[in-house]
């Protein structure tokens, strides 16, 4: 049995696939640690998996010249210092960094106790830690041709009850969710942080949207998951809100068409499904959300925010919601981009880091 130790947090797209490996591995015998902060995600989905989870405070790199660039060494130095009694007193093995605050002090103690470390990058654009780590890292795990030089694709980790739920049928999940089994339904959700935007312009466009589709015998209705920011008070026909979803497996089973952020794990996850989407990329951090879906035109629509509007969101949902074979020719392209078992994958380069 071997002791390993995942570190990524900070948004659902580093702790879902940290989440996914963590029970391939455990049923391959291993002892598994997480490693993320008090204040992301993690803090909650970690410890609720059963997985022993330790903290560091989260640090970002200052991205301007401020005082803030002053203090990050001793800060950083700091992190690097708790990680280092990590690793020591539960004996880790190798570690594995899935991007996030806390990778590059995790990377930065194993290097320094001769701990060899695996880096996996989701998106199709690496975030700095990762693009830095990847040159020492004994395995290079990569879901996006390109995405690092130096890495092998394995795809994107995705949770077992996910991908156990790809093959529920949707009548039953629209029932265990309370929904409308006849109509079709339109899933909304700006990724695990919502998104004020998306939610705005959604419930501005959605209105004319039912009633036309209504008028043409095509029946949907909506599902729309806002984020803890935003109010579920709205009172719309065929519309329901919930502020955050933990059966998400349910969820995507049920869906017809999908209106999203552009994360790593959500285009995992939807591909995996075989849903048609449309796709709103965050437009900030480093572009990754961009280049995550820019290669799957035959999938998905892709709105940029900048062009995110009313009248944009009526047309795109208006022309995929009445028109059923575009829809399924969608389905069939999105899951050509599906990476079947990626978390065996990742997996396997873990084995190889710690036979070498």
């Amino acid at each position: 049995m071997s002791r390993i130790l995942l570190a990524g947090g900070g948004t659902a797209g580093h702790v879902n696939p940290l989440l996914a490996l963590a029970d391939v591995l455990k049923v391959s015998g291993h002892a598994t640690f997480a490693l993320g902060t008090s204040e992301g995600i993690e803090s909650r989905l970690v410890p609720n998996s059963g997985i022993d989870f330790f903290t560091i405070p989260k640090l970002p790199f200052p991205r301007r010249t401020s005082r803030h660039i002053l203090c990050f060494p001793f800060k950083f130095f700091s992190s690097v210092k708790l990680v280092r009694s990590i690793l020591i007193e539960h004996k880790i093995q190798v570690v594995v960094g899935f991007g996030g605050y806390v990778a590059a002090p995790a990377y930065a103690a194993a290097i320094s106790l001769n701990i060899p470390y695996v880096v996996h990058e989701s998106n199709a654009r690496p975030g700095l830690a990762n693009l830095l780590a990847a040159h020492f890292a004994k395995c290079v795990g990569i879901s996006v041709i390109g995405a690092l030089p130096c890495g092998k694709l394995v795809g994107t980790p995705i949770r077992r009850d996910l991908t156990a739920a790809a093959s529920f049928d949707p009548v039953l999940a629209k029932e265990k969710l309370g929904l409308d089994p006849v109509r079709k339904l339109l899933l909304v959700f700006g990724g695990s942080q919502g998104s004020a935007k998306i939610n705005m312009h959604m419930r501005a466009a959605l209105p004319r949207v039912l009633k036309l589709c209504d008028e043409k015998n095509y029946l949907w209705q909506v599902l729309h998951i806002t984020g803890y920011g935003d109010s579920i008070d709205v009172n719309m026909p065929h519309y329901s809100s919930v502020r955050y979803m933990d059966s998400m497996g349910y969820a995507l089973s049920a869906a017809d068409l999908v209106v999203s952020r552009a994360g790593s794990s959500t285009v995992a996850e939807l591909c995996t499904f075989g849903i048609p989407a449309i796709y709103i990329p965050y437009p900030f951090g480093n572009g990754e959300q961009r280049r995550n879906v820019s290669h799957m035109e035959s999938a998905a629509r892709i709105i940029q925010e900048n062009d995110l509007s009313q009248i944009r969101l009526e047309d795109e949902l208006l022309e995929l919601m009445t028109d059923d074979e575009r829809r399924e020719a969608m389905s069939i392209a999105a899951k050509r981009f599906a990476i079947c078992n990626a978390a065996q994958n990742t997996a396997s380069l873990i084995e190889l880091a710690l036979s070498s």
